[in-house]
């Protein structure tokens, strides 16, 4: 539960802006899903809020092909950026307390069950990438300011350390086969998001000098290296409508082909360990297209393998909403909370009038 409340702030004149006096409360109890608050308000005056008595928990609910409900890996909280493992054994996601609105990484033991915090920082820490040893995860952060990448040993024996820091909010989303680059995307403030990769040291934690992957007048997001690593599955809106596309890696001198996968629309590809599909979403459709890759890579024809209640929230940062198995045969998706009911609006007028009497 949360309130929507106003504090007053100094004139525009004084030398410093700072907020006197106590938090006037204008709407109580205010609803919070997922991890934002349930409200919004106008420059004209209107107040529009959802009620609600708590947190609505995300389901981090399984599914196998055929979209049947195989259970929860863990109790229903604020989750986001689910990522399983290398040996499926833990799953590592963002973690949001509703009580202090402080987002951490968390480590779920999926073979044992309970959980453990990963990091403590009062910033923002998300979009955790695992090694592919399963050694390190890697993972953004505005602790600094503008969101960088982090690097931290998985058995937690060394605090996190920079991985890389620039001028521009970035996530990174996969890492080679071969544990030699990290892919990312950084926000371009003029064109949206471009590609970018990093090579790796050998014993991490500081990264080289980053190199362009792929930059057009258009939003490109959500990079993932193909098992081989001779391949970027990412999506695009070049076409108006966001899609997955695939180019090489690394890319040719001359740019390189882009050969769309999906059709009507896709977001956050996920390649199959065999290196013959990849699957995405396409609103609440996990779909599914068969590609070789061989001299050239080409892809078939998307299909609907399933609908899930699948559970997206606009979050600070660049994340997944579902993850896969190595094998391609289950699939971890945030999904709605069971038995969520539409809870109704409150639409009030002139809301600051309240703040004079």
């Amino acid at each position: 539960m949360m309130n929507v409340c106003h504090a007053r702030s100094t004139p525009l004149g004084t030398p410093r802006l700072e907020w006197q006096g106590d938090a006037i409360p204008v709407a109580d109890p205010v609803g919070l899903y997922a991890t934002r608050g349930l409200f919004s308000a106008s420059a004209s005056g209107v107040l529009a809020y959802q009620g609600g008595s708590g947190a609505s928990g995300i389901r981090l609910a399984w599914y196998d092909r055929q979209g049947k409900l195989l259970g929860e890996a863990a109790p229903p909280a604020s989750y986001r950026a689910p990522e399983i493992s290398p040996d499926g054994g833990r799953l590592a996601l963002r973690r949001l307390d509703p009580q202090t609105g402080n987002s951490d990484i968390w480590l779920i033991d999926l073979i044992r069950g309970g959980n453990t915090r990963f990091t403590s920082d009062p910033a923002v820490d998300g979009a955790p990438v695992w090694f592919p040893d399963g050694s390190r995860i890697v993972f953004a952060s505005n602790r600094a300011g503008h969101f960088d990448l982090y690097v931290r040993p998985t058995n937690q024996s060394r605090p996190e350390e920079v991985l890389l820091r620039s001028g521009e909010d970035k996530t990174a989303q996969s890492i080679s086969p071969d544990g030699r680059y990290v892919m990312y995307s950084a926000n371009d403030v003029k064109i949206g998001r471009d590609l970018w990769y990093v090579p790796l040291s050998g014993n991490v934690p500081g990264a080289g000098t980053p190199s362009l992957f792929l930059q057009t007048e258009f939003r490109e997001s959500e990079p993932q290296f193909s098992p081989d690593g001779r391949w970027v599955a990412y999506s695009s809106d070049a076409t108006n409508l966001l899609e997955i596309y695939v180019r090489p890696f690394p890319p040719p001198k001359e740019g390189g082909a882009q050969l769309m996968v999906s059709n009507g629309g896709g977001i956050q590809p996920r390649w199959n360990h065999n290196g013959k599909e990849i699957l995405y979403l396409s609103g609440r459709k996990v779909m599914s297209v068969e590609v070789t890759s061989n001299a050239e890579f080409h892809a078939g024809v998307p299909k609907v393998l399933f609908e899930a209640p699948v559970l997206s929230v606009l979050g600070v940062i660049n994340e997944y909403d579902w993850a896969v198995t190595s094998d391609g045969k289950r699939f971890l998706i945030n999904s709605e909370p069971v038995g969520h009911e539409a809870v109704p609006i409150t639409v009030v007028l002139n809301w600051t009038e309240g703040l004079r009497k």
